[in-house]
């Protein structure tokens, strides 16, 4: 990629893939850990603590939300709905007290 002056545009790096092992540290990280990635500056930090706090809690959201919901498309739209709400209000309005992040997000 180039622009007007033949200087070339370098891919923003949170878009470069990291190496597998970058992945297994944050697959190892705790909740702390990722919620101080997820408030840093740093968005190669915030896009790889979220995808594992995704992966971690993902299919237990659901199973909460299936257990109450039975309608499909209901479910769907309430987890949708945790996880938007997630990424909105996490960062600034989560107090790390301890307790693993799936706490907070069974209460949206």
């Amino acid at each position: 990629m180039t622009d007007n002056n033949t200087t070339p545009k370098l891919r923003p790096i949170h878009r470069i893939e990291w190496p597998p092992a970058a992945s297994v540290i944050y697959s190892e990280a705790d909740d702390e850990v990722l919620l101080k990635q997820i408030k840093s500056d740093d968005p190669v930090h915030q896009d790889r603590a979220w995808a594992t706090l995704y992966s971690r809690y993902r299919l237990a959201v659901w199973r909460r939300i299936t257990a109450k919901v039975s309608h499909q498309e209901d479910a769907q739209d309430i987890y949708l709905c945790v996880w938007k709400t997630a990424v909105e209000k996490l960062p600034a309005e989560f107090v790390w007290q301890g307790k693993p992040i799936i706490v907070w997000l069974a209460g949206v």
